[in-house]
């Protein structure tokens, strides 16, 4: 009796091991890469770098998909004049993150700004667009 609960516990022990050896290292390298890029990320937005920071966070983002990295990926891209891509990263944020997240609030606020701005400059180009098609056709 002892000799069969020795080899379950054995078997149990090589299988929880075995188990830890295919998905731990991984699942802790890519926790560690994530960790690493975020930090390098942080410190390229610190300094004013945004687009290297958002590749960073993107990267980041990649390995471990936390909704806060979605954040700030957006944060770097608004800050970079990229608002299409704020608005992606602000959206996939909104749609991935709990529904009471401390900053949700403001991102939304962001989304709605950042789409009216985009409504308004669409709007612009399109005005200066006609009023230099009409001013080619005014014959002198």
């Amino acid at each position: 009796m002892q000799k069969t609960t020795t080899l379950w516990a054995i078997l149990v022990l090589a299988l929880l091991a075995a188990r830890a050896a295919w998905a731990g290292p991984s699942e802790n390298s890519d926790r560690e890469a994530a960790r690493i890029a975020t930090k390098q990320a942080t410190a390229a937005f610190n300094l004013g770098h945004y687009d290297e920071a958002a590749s960073l966070y993107e990267e980041a983002y990649k390995l471990v998909p936390d909704p806060i990295l979605l954040y700030d990926l957006g944060q770097s891209y608004r800050q970079a004049n990229k608002p299409n891509k704020a608005l992606t990263a602000y959206r996939s944020y909104l749609r991935t993150a709990s529904d009471d997240a401390p900053n949700r609030a403001k991102v939304q606020e962001w989304v709605d700004e950042l789409e009216w701005t985009a409504d308004v400059q669409a709007k612009d180009r399109k005005s200066t667009r006609l009023e230099l098609q009409s001013q080619s056709t005014i014959s002198y």
